[in-house]
């Protein structure tokens, strides 16, 4: 297999082959990456990046169903995002803040809920949440949710660390 004789990290690839396959299957989804943005993400290739999801397909015999973060940004934004004005702009800031997930192995080893709901809560927020803020907003969640408010505030605040320069946020 000629993927195995690139100089790349393959784990972050079939990581990022699977979420670009995942991101495919979203037929509602308006806002999918391109691949573009995945070879930013990886240093690899698009040809390479599809090679190896092309191998994810074939591996599983085309029976392939994925749950991503990108899933979760409609509900999460329902949710989250009070803001009708800051709305679009925080769907489309949720999307680029998962995908720079791809760049930090913690991140992506999380429950894509974890990540989506971090994500979102980020985006849609015009001021820096604290601990008490995001317990508070996951709190006011439906019970059957059961999120881990601990997880998700680490994740918030690792992705807060990593897209601070791209964010219209106010550090008060």
């Amino acid at each position: 297999m000629p993927i195995q004789n690139e100089r790349f990290d393959v784990p972050k690839l079939l990581g990022v082959a699977c979420l670009y396959l995942a991101v495919e299957q979203l037929e509602e989804n308006e806002d999918q990456p391109d691949l573009s943005d995945y070879e930013s993400s990886t240093k690899c290739s698009g040809r390479i990046i599809t090679k190896m999801r092309n191998c994810v397909v074939k591996q599983f015999r085309r029976i392939v169903a994925f749950v991503t973060p990108i899933q979760f940004i409609r509900y999460f934004l329902s949710r989250f995002c009070r803001d009708l004005s800051r709305k679009v702009y925080a769907k489309s800031i949720t999307v680029e803040i998962i995908m720079s997930t791809l760049e930090d192995v913690r991140l992506m080893s999380l429950r894509a809920f974890v990540v989506g709901a971090a994500a979102t809560l980020l985006a849609s927020n015009s001021n820096i949440l604290t601990h008490e803020l995001i317990r508070d907003e996951i709190n006011a969640l439906p019970q059957n949710w059961l999120i881990p408010i601990d997880e998700v505030c680490s994740c918030y605040n690792r992705l807060l660390e990593t897209n601070r320069h791209k964010l219209q946020i106010n550090l008060n």
